[in-house]
């Protein structure tokens, strides 16, 4: 995870399937979400979070940097607090899923270390 500049970060994971990174950016969403105290009041934050994968969305780190940021400024059209992913992987992800469905061995995916 690195600060990329103002209240943007990035975080880069290797050897991760669709529905790791979905479910791991609701992980995050849901933390970041938690209230904390300020001052004695309750505050609360939101995110948005844009997904892209190599090489589906890009096979050098400035075009996925690109269309990460994209999906996170489509993400924030919809009122924030939600990821989306860059829409290139849409046809990817019903491949993903359809084999997925009818392959027995389980996809790769990366542990959960960034949400405990």
């Amino acid at each position: 995870m690195s600060r990329f500049g103002g209240d943007e970060f990035i975080i880069i994971l290797e050897d991760c399937n669709p529905g790791f990174l979905t479910t791991l950016a609701g992980r995050i969403l849901h933390k970041i979400g938690l209230p904390y105290n300020l001052g004695g009041k309750a505050a609360h934050v939101t995110a948005s979070i844009g997904i892209a994968l190599h090489p589906q969305s890009g096979a050098d780190q400035h075009t996925l940097i690109q269309k990460a940021d994209a999906a996170m400024y489509e993400a924030k059209k919809n009122n924030g607090n939600c990821c989306r992913l860059c829409p290139d992987l849409e046809s990817f992800l019903n491949t993903w899923s359809g084999v997925r469905a009818t392959n027995d061995a389980p996809p790769k995916t990366c542990p959960p270390v960034l949400v405990p």
